[in-house]
């Protein structure tokens, strides 16, 4: 990852871990949403220090977004942890070629994190029951 993205999303990961949800979905997260969301909380943890407090909530939002993920891809789990590092490194080249435009990968997280956190709200029985060592 280029020093350059954390230094533009450095920001973000405040930003992200006191944001709310718009409105609640209902809709009941699919194996694309849960890869998504955990690729997406994968995405903040390789650009938070591991010290900085956002960083364990980041971690255990990639497990259980991981976790449902697994549940969803019809191949026993092993889909979704096949598919996971392919789908951050893909997240990851996305920001980066939208480093020179922070406002526009600003937008993109931010939708992006608003997106998962409105699942997560709408599905909290689901996410809470994730357990996460």
């Amino acid at each position: 990852m280029d020093i350059g993205i954390r230094t533009a999303a450095a920001s973000l990961v405040l930003i992200a871990s006191q944001t709310s949800a718009h409105e609640h979905s209902n809709s009941n997260p699919t194996y694309e949403d849960a890869m998504r969301c955990s690729s997406l909380h994968g995405f903040f943890m390789v650009i938070t220090d591991e010290a900085e407090p956002a960083y364990a909530k980041h971690e255990e939002h990639a497990t259980r977004w991981l976790s449902m993920a697994m549940v969803r891809d019809g191949k026993g789990g092993k889909r979704a942890q096949e598919q996971y590092q392919p789908s951050l490194e893909l997240l990851i080249q996305r920001a980066n070629s939208m480093e020179d435009k922070p406002k526009e990968l600003n937008e993109f997280l931010m939708f992006a994190f608003n997106k998962c956190t409105e699942m997560e709200t709408a599905n909290s029985e689901e996410f809470a029951a994730v357990e996460v060592d």
